[in-house]
């Protein structure tokens, strides 16, 4: 199953399932964890907290938790899950550490001042992420055996509210049509 959604200048948001099974119970409670360098983490963290504002609506109590940059930190915090607490586990992780692209775009239109007088450039600063990342998800006592895996391709804005709502809709979207969520 291929989920796309593609915006203007030049997004896109691609999920690919790689594999899924029947989930036997509902989730109640689902750990969210993010891997990568400091900069991946900016862009993650507002997915996070967007995809457990989704969850919360569906009565599913959500918590993220940033995992670190080494496999050491990611098994550390994966250790101090406890199956009473948190019965899902859901992990992204990007390919690459070296996914953001700085962009400066300078303009020479003329803006009025809001003085009476023009400036002649305009000056925007940003990153775009260019990334595959790997989501999966699994119950706590099964670590090594996710239940649900997918790719995700992104190529957007770092730090756009639009971009945030986009990713985590998408992957909200994905986990209702495989009945892991209720449909909204």
């Amino acid at each position: 199953l291929l989920f796309i959604l593609s915006g203007c200048y030049g997004e896109k948001f691609m999920l690919t399932e790689t594999s899924k099974e029947p989930l036997s119970s509902s989730m109640e409670n689902v750990f969210l964890i993010g891997v990568g360098s400091n900069q991946v983490r900016v862009f993650l963290e507002p997915v996070a907290d967007k995809m457990a504002m989704a969850l919360a609506a569906k009565k599913i109590h959500a918590t993220y938790s940033y995992a670190g940059k080494t496999k050491e930190e990611v098994n550390k915090c994966i250790a101090g899950i406890h199956p009473a607490k948190d019965d899902i586990v859901f992990i992204i992780v990007p390919r690459s550490d070296y996914s953001l692209v700085p962009y400066t775009y300078v303009s020479n239109d003329y803006y009025p001042t809001g003085t009476g007088g023009l400036t002649g450039k305009s000056v925007v600063q940003g990153a775009w992420l260019n990334d595959e990342f790997f989501l999966s998800m699994y119950k706590t006592e099964k670590q090594k055996d996710p239940f649900w895996s997918a790719t995700m391709m992104i190529k957007c804005e770092v730090g756009s509210k639009r971009t945030v709502d986009k990713v985590a809709g998408l992957i909200i979207s994905a986990l209702e049509k495989n009945h892991y969520l209720p449909m909204r």
